[in-house]
């Protein structure tokens, strides 16, 4: 069983997600899932940028958000749901954040660094 989930981003973050999921063979739960669990696993690592910041409602931006509607699987829903709750945010502005934090990620290189490093030490982390 999938679920559906709506990631409200700004265009760009649109735009970077749909490039992802286009490198992942046009899949955008493929791309999500990766981001999700990517994210998640990295929870222990206590970056800045990790938890789901804060905005309060005169911060939004004027544009609106865009949307892309992404189908979910079951066990990438629990632990969204899970982790959301846990920093009381709405799924969706969890798994949008995630997905903005895996694209940072990636386009860093620090992605790359990550899988070298368990690479080398044997962790598989």
């Amino acid at each position: 069983m999938s679920r559906e989930l709506t990631l409200e981003m700004d265009a760009f973050g649109v735009q970077a997600f749909t490039e992802l999921a286009e490198r992942e063979g046009g899949s955008t739960s493929r791309a999500l899932r990766m981001a999700a669990h990517y994210y998640l696993g990295d929870s222990e690592n206590e970056r800045p940028v990790w938890r789901v910041p804060d905005c309060p409602d005169g911060a939004k931006s004027d544009s609106a958000p865009a949307g892309v509607r992404v189908e979910v699987d079951e066990a990438t829903w629990s632990a969204l749901v899970r982790e959301a709750r846990r920093q009381r945010v709405e799924t969706g502005a969890l798994a949008s954040h995630a997905v903005l934090y895996f694209i940072a990620d990636l386009d860093s290189g620090r992605v790359a660094q990550r899988i070298g490093d368990s690479l080398s030490d044997g962790s598989g982390r």
